[in-house]
């Protein structure tokens, strides 16, 4: 017998979780153990502990061992699944004594169409291993069924081992009473993860959260997609307002759906929107907020390269406008203007025929006005300096220094925050000083994103 011991590290505490050590060496305290470390992203554990610390006065380790699992997201038919297997061990280095026991729980959880928990369900084993009266190791078998629904909580004894049936049946019920305890607490731990509005069901909202001019009416288009398979719910959607002026329907009969918005009056207003659908695949939940005017950060830069030039001219190239930002609030009529400073990098030369050799490089900061406006779901942005800075290039006779215009020409953005870049051929982008006997092309980039206060 001493060749099945397993070596043992005794310790007066379990030491390997922050959990509390079991509350006894029996298999009923071993499943009890495992509703105080489940989690649903699975796990496991194997430790030691003295059997003196729990009371047991014939052996001298108690391993204890598990491991748990979890599907907390509802299938179609509307059940959650988790898994438990917890074994222990009892052993006396001295005297050869072992006694194992395991349980094995497959648990169902049902849900049903308002995302709450239905029933819990699990039909189980029971195994006890110890030496019977002539020496050997026997197993015992017990069938685990729990029923919350039916109020069903059955321990059946199908082989008693080594055990006296009666001693046996004892056991095997507070196992199952233990278990029934620990199927509806992992039940409580999987509904507070479907419940949470986005790990199991996924709402898409379209237009997402923007800007919008007063009395702005607009659809709003809502689907349901479970995230598990990514199939269509066609459940009920709710639509909770919270500000001006209305949504219609409150709810809809199925999804996907179209609701009806109609905006606030004055600018500065918003109107924060709450959708929610439950149903046997648990809770989506996505939120918008339309406001009126609202405020936007936008950043913009372009890149001017020259394409050709022709041989008796001198030519001009700006190569690049960078780091132009401006915040900028948006009126009532679904436009606004803001200010930032552009570093604008200047490059220009001449190859020497029928002129001199020129080249000349320079870096201005160059004061813009940008201006957005929001037109359906985009906004239109543009930017022009001012004032209009002084600007070195090459001439016929040489370097020269005259006023110019720097424009960055309209780019159309998308209203979700993304980035936006456009290329053009165009002799007048950035500028227009110096770039008669020259072909360029500017490639424009902005990015807008909506400033939430």
């Amino acid at each position: 017998m001493s060749a099945l011991l397993i070596p043992a590290t005794r310790v007066a505490a379990q030491g390997t979780t922050d959990a509390p050590r079991p509350s006894g060496a029996g298999p009923a305290a071993a499943v009890d153990y495992v509703g105080t470390v489940f989690d649903p992203a699975g796990g496991s554990f194997e430790f030691d502990v003295d059997a003196r610390d729990l009371g047991v006065k014939r052996a001298d380790n108690v391993r204890f061992a598990g491991k748990y699992s979890a599907v907390p997201c509802p299938d179609t038919h509307g059940t959650a699944h988790a898994s438990v297997v917890v074994t222990v061990t009892t052993t006396s280095e001295s005297s050869g004594f072992l006694e194992s026991t395991q349980v094995e729980l497959p648990i169902d959880v049902d849900v049903n169409d308002k995302a709450q928990v239905e029933n819990v369900q699990f039909k189980g084993r029971f195994f006890d291993k110890a030496l019977n009266p002539r020496g050997h190791q026997e197993d015992s078998r017990t069938r685990l069924d729990y029923d919350r629904a039916l109020d069903l909580h059955d321990a059946t004894v199908d082989n008693e081992g080594p055990f006296q049936k009666p001693v046996l049946q004892k056991r095997a019920d507070g196992v199952e009473s233990q278990a029934g305890a620990l199927a509806n607490k992992i039940a409580g731990k999987l509904a507070a993860i479907w419940q949470d509005g986005k790990t199991c069901v996924t709402l898409d909202v379209t237009p997402p959260s923007k800007s919008v001019k007063p009395k702005a009416k607009f659809d709003v288009d809502v689907q349901a997609t479970s995230t598990k398979g990514g199939t269509a719910i066609a459940r009920p959607i709710t639509a909770k307002l919270d500000g001006q002026t209305s949504i219609t329907p409150k709810t809809s009969r199925t999804a996907p759906t179209t609701f009806k918005y109609v905006a606030a009056k004055q600018n500065g207003q918003k109107g924060v929107v709450t959708f929610e659908q439950r149903s046997r695949r648990g809770i989506g939940r996505a939120q918008v907020e339309y406001d009126v005017g609202g405020k936007w950060k936008v950043d913009l830069s372009a890149t001017k390269t020259l394409l050709a030039c022709r041989v008796e001219s001198p030519c001009a190239s700006v190569g690049n406008l960078s780091g132009l930002s401006a915040t900028i609030e948006i009126g009532a009529d679904g436009s606004g203007t803001g200010t930032g400073t552009a570093t604008l990098a200047v490059t220009s030369g001449s190859n020497g025929f029928p002129y001199g050799v020129c080249n000349v490089s320079n870096t201005y900061q160059v004061p813009m006005t940008v201006t957005i406006n929001v037109v359906g779901d985009s906004l239109t942005v543009a930017a022009r300096s001012n004032p209009d800075p002084a600007l070195q290039y090459c001439g016929i006779d040489g370097p020269t220094t005259q006023t110019a215009t720097t424009t960055l020409n309209q780019v159309t953005v998308p209203g979700d925050g993304s980035t936006t870049s456009i290329s053009a051929t165009d002799s007048t982008c950035l500028n227009s000083l110096g770039d008669a006997g020259a072909d360029v092309r500017c490639t424009f980039t902005v990015t807008a994103n909506k400033v939430h206060e």
